[in-house]
C-alpha cells in the first residue's frame, strides 16, 4: 500500500537480520510469525527497534525476536507501544506470544537492558493479550541495569510466562502489567535477592540510583533469611545492601517482619492490605501484617 502498511504479514521458517529498524504494520490485518527469527541491530549499530503490529499479532512457538545495539538492549514492540505512548504504533486487538517463543532485548557485555512491550488496546473490551513465552531484557554481563517489560491488555493472561530483567552488575529492571482483567498462574516462593554497593547510603535513598555495585559471590543466589551466617550483615566495614524478594504466607495469621542494622535500615512491605513502612531507627524496624493463606508480599 502507498502508506507502507499491508493487509497481512505471515512469516514461516524465515531468518531476517536488519541493521537498525524494522517497523511492520498490517493494516486491518494480522501479523503471524512462526518458527522464524527476526534480529534487529548489532554490536556496531547505533539503534535497534523491532515493531510488529496490526489488528492481531501472534509470535508463535519456535520464533525469536531480538533487538540489541552497541549501547545495550533495543526495543521490541508487539501490538503497541509502552503505555500507548507512541501514536505511530497501531494498537492491536489481540496480541499473543506463545509458549516456546522468545523475545530478547538484553544488552551484550555492557549497557542497560532494553524494552519489550506486548500490548493490545486496554480500553477495548474485545481486546486480549496472552503471553506464555520467554521475555528478556537483561543488563550487560559486565555493566548495566536491567530493562523493562510491559504486558498489557483489556484482558491479560500471563500463564506460563518467563520474565527476566536481571542485572548481574547493576539494578534489576521491572515488569509492568496493565489489565482490566488479569489471569496469573505464576508460582512465587519466599526469598530475597541482595545487591551489594560500595559505600554507605547515609539515610539517603537516592544513593542507590548511581551507586557502584560491588561484586560479591555471597549474594549470588536467593536466600530466605538474613543473619550473621547469610549475606547482609557484618561482612565488611562499609557497604550498603538492597534486598528485593517475596514472602508467601504459609497460613493465615499475623507475621512480624523486622530489619536490624548498626546504622540504619528501611523496610517496605507491599500488598493491597498493607502499607509501606520506613524508619530511621538505627537498631530495628518492625512491621506486623495480617495475611491469608498463600498471600504474597
Amino acid at each position: 500500500m502507498a502508506d507502507g502498511t499491508v493487509a497481512g504479514i505471515q512469516l514461516e521458517g524465515i531468518d531476517i537480520r536488519i541493521d537498525q529498524e524494522l517497523f511492520a504494520d498490517a493494516l486491518d490485518g494480522a501479523v503471524e510469525v512462526r518458527n522464524s527469527t527476526i534480529a534487529v541491530g548489532g554490536a556496531e549499530e547505533s539503534d535497534a527497534r523491532l515493531t510488529l503490529t496490526g489488528d492481531a499479532v501472534t509470535i508463535g512457538e519456535g520464533s525469536s525476536l531480538q533487538a540489541q545495539y552497541r549501547e545495550g538492549g533495543g526495543l521490541i514492540e508487539v501490538g503497541g507501544s509502552w503505555q500507548n505512548s507512541d501514536e505511530t504504533v497501531r494498537q492491536a486487538t489481540t496480541a499473543v506470544v506463545e509458549a516456546g517463543a522468545v523475545l530478547d532485548a538484553s544488552a551484550g557485555e555492557e549497557g542497560d537492558g532494553g524494552e519489550i512491550v506486548v500490548w493490545s488496546d486496554i480500553k477495548n473490551p474485545e481486546s486480549s493479550t496472552i503471553v506464555s513465552g520467554e521475555l528478556m531484557a537483561k543488563g550487560g554481563v559486565d555493566q548495566g541495569n536491567g530493562g523493562r517489560i510491559e504486558t498489557s491488555g483489556y484482558m491479560l493472561d500471563v500463564h506460563g510466562i518467563q520474565i527476566d530483567t536481571s542485572a548481574e552488575k547493576g539494578i534489576d529492571g521491572l515488569w509492568l502489567l496493565d489489565p482490566r482483567d488479569i489471569i496469573i498462574m505464576y508460582e512465587f516462593s519466599s526469598g530475597l535477592s541482595g545487591t551489594k554497593y560500595e559505600g554507605y547510603f547515609a539515610d539517603d535513598l537516592s544513593f542507590f540510583d548511581n551507586a557502584t555495585v560491588e561484586s560479591d559471590t555471597r549474594f549470588a543466589s536467593p536466600f530466605t533469611s538474613i543473619d550473621t551466617t547469610t549475606p547482609g550483615k557484618n561482612f565488611d566495614e562499609t557497604y550498603s545492601v538492597r534486598f528485593i524478594g517475596y514472602f508467601k504466607a504459609p497460613a493465615s495469621g499475623q507475621f512480624t517482619f523486622k530489619t536490624t542494622s548498626d546504622d540504619a535500615s528501611y523496610l517496605w512491605i507491599g500488598s493491597d492490605a498493607t502499607e509501606s513502612v520506613e524508619s530511621f531507627e538505627s537498631t530495628i524496624t518492625r512491621f506486623t501484617a495480617t495475611a491469608g493463606d498463600g498471600a504474597l508480599f
